[in-house]
């Protein structure tokens, strides 16, 4: 993927705090618990990061996190 800039490098700490949440399979109310956000705060989050990385579902994120945590 040389060449091609990824999405996941523009995320502020937080959303990668939220996106790490996700890809370990938590709720958003688990997230909300975790983080001490309330409900509203992490669905804000959360379309953030879709918009950002261009993900259609928090899963597609997730796993594209993951994958490139690994690489």
């Amino acid at each position: 993927m040389a060449g091609h800039p990824n999405p996941y490098e523009h995320l502020s700490p937080r959303e990668q705090e939220v996106l790490a949440l996700i890809a370990a399979g938590k709720t958003n109310q688990q997230i909300a618990n975790a983080l001490g956000l309330s409900f509203a705060t992490v669905k804000g989050y959360i379309a953030d990061i879709l918009h950002k990385t261009g993900s259609e579902s928090r899963t597609e994120a997730g796993c594209e996190w993951t994958k490139r945590q690994r690489s």
